[in-house]
């Protein structure tokens, strides 16, 4: 059981909204974006162990993906986000939340891995073409 903490930073943040399940056992949440930083630590540490589905690549994947580059402004239309789930989350200043995820097989991405997964090959292959493109100069040198 390994413990890792994230601090994220909420934009266009929801009312925190208190729940309570028929057993009686008390949770709140808390609803926003993140932005690309925030979304790359929450990835690496927020596992999918909580999710009864492995994400792979298929055709919601596939079609995540080309939301992402064809019509971007859909996306938020399209993707019910992603649920992360923890015992311990903690409100910081500045629409800040500090999420300490201490067991994987409870908390982590609870629902929504195929649209982290799309997200993080989104991120990844953006990554990969400004490193792989030449640069305006590079191309101006070649002439």
């Amino acid at each position: 059981m390994s413990e890792n903490t994230i601090i994220v930073r909420l934009r266009n943040q929801q009312e925190v909204v208190a729940h309570s399940d028929p057993k009686g056992f008390q949770f709140q949440r808390v609803s926003g974006y993140i932005g690309v930083s925030d979304f790359i630590q929450l990835f690496e540490k927020a596992l999918n162990g909580v999710n009864p589905r492995n994400a792979t690549r298929n055709r919601v994947v596939k079609d995540i993906l080309e939301t992402l580059e064809y019509s971007p402004e859909l996306f938020w239309i399209m993707s019910k986000g992603i649920m992360v789930s923890t015992f311990y989350c903690k409100k910081l200043e500045r629409n800040r939340y500090r999420l300490t995820l201490k067991n994987e097989a409870l908390e982590g991405i609870m629902d929504g891995g195929h649209t982290a997964f799309a997200i993080a090959n989104y991120i990844v292959s953006k990554i990969c073409l400004l490193y792989t493109s030449p640069s305006p100069r590079d191309a101006h040198e070649y002439r």
